[in-house]
């Protein structure tokens, strides 16, 4: 008898222990495909990755959640806060209903921090009140342009004789801030003329539509050009478009495209030499998935608010330092 009282007074300590841990929402956009099946980007299991790590690390309750629309949105913080949680990190599917998240998590008492894309107001501006961590992408284009300046210089190609391929996608102004500050710091490092520029601007941020676009850029060239340059606002898109050039013909030795992110697959393709993708500008999925549940648990535990304005930028990752992230 006595040995059950004391297995019963240990569970109801654990218990307590249990309960008095922070509960933290790790919620990111999601897709569903045909067959009903919810799908994320690599870059979000990289950043759940750290968050899981931060949960060990600190002690409190991670809750993951794919949310596919606003809807999901909703469901998934009523649901979070009926079952006592305190706090969760977002990067929304819908950007567009900011107000209205804002409004229920204060409604329910629940704290938030928007990671990746920022919550905007009825007027499309960017939401004010809600701390929010996100990804510089003027910085990291200027850093492509740094990577390509440095090839082309150290590669003696003729100036006159270089050709960059810009897929744009202007739906999104996050992603045309990293073709544009790619765009401007080549123009600022290497004396080039802007009709060595040739742009499209992709119908959807896919591989698909990357792929349709470069062969477009491709075939109307007025010349043929000993360097190709390729930029885009991802790794999957310049993936796709460096694939699709060598598809066309084109040697692997004559392009050099830099993608961003540092996904595993932009890291597969650099250990192949003369691939035609030269590097890409990882981003800091440990920020956006670790820090950001730091930042939370801090908030939640000792009452210290993040900062409003949080962004990061990227490391370069090419062939001579891949070992390193492998």
């Amino acid at each position: 008898m006595k040995k059950l009282i004391l297995f019963s007074q240990l569970v109801l300590i654990l218990f307590s222990i249990s309960c008095s841990k922070p509960t933290i929402g790790f919620f990111v956009k999601a897709t569903e495909d045909a067959n009903g099946e919810v799908l994320i980007e690599d870059w979000f299991k990289e950043e759940i990755q750290y968050a899981r790590k931060a949960s060990k690390d600190m002690g409190f309750n991670l809750i993951v959640k794919k949310l596919v629309d606003a809807e999901a949105v909703f469901a998934a913080i009523n649901e979070f806060a009926d079952n006592g949680g305190e706090g969760i990190v977002l990067c929304s599917p819908d950007i567009s209903v900011g107000e209205e998240i804002k409004s229920l998590v204060e409604e329910r008492g629940v704290k938030l921090i928007t990671v990746d894309d920022r919550l905007q107001d009825s007027s499309g501006k960017d939401l004010e009140g809600v701390p929010h961590v996100g990804i510089w992408g003027y910085l990291i284009g200027d850093t492509v342009s740094s990577v390509v300046a440095d090839e082309i210089v150290n590669s003696k190609v003729n100036i006159d004789d270089l050709a960059i391929f810009v897929l744009e996608f202007s739906k999104d102004d996050k992603i045309m801030a990293r073709t544009e500050g790619a765009v401007e710091g080549l123009l600022e490092g290497l004396t080039i003329s802007t009709k060595q520029f040739f742009k499209a601007d992709m119908d959807e941020f896919s591989p698909e539509s990357a792929k349709k676009s470069i062969s477009q850029l491709y075939t109307s060239r007025k010349k043929d050009f000993s360097r190709y340059v390729v930029l885009g606002g991802n790794d999957d898109v310049v993936l796709a478009a460096v694939s699709q050039l060598k598809s066309m013909g084109l040697d692997g030795s004559k392009i050099t495209g830099v993608g961003i992110n540092g996904s595993e697959s932009a890291l597969k393709e650099l250990e192949i030499e003369n691939s035609g993708f030269f590097a890409t500008i990882k981003l800091r999925a440990d920020i956006h998935g670790y820090d950001t549940c730091r930042y939370m648990y801090s908030w939640l535990t000792k009452g210290e608010a993040p900062k409003m304005d949080n962004f990061t930028d990227g490391e370069v990752v090419d062939r001579n330092n891949l070992f390193l992230y492998k």
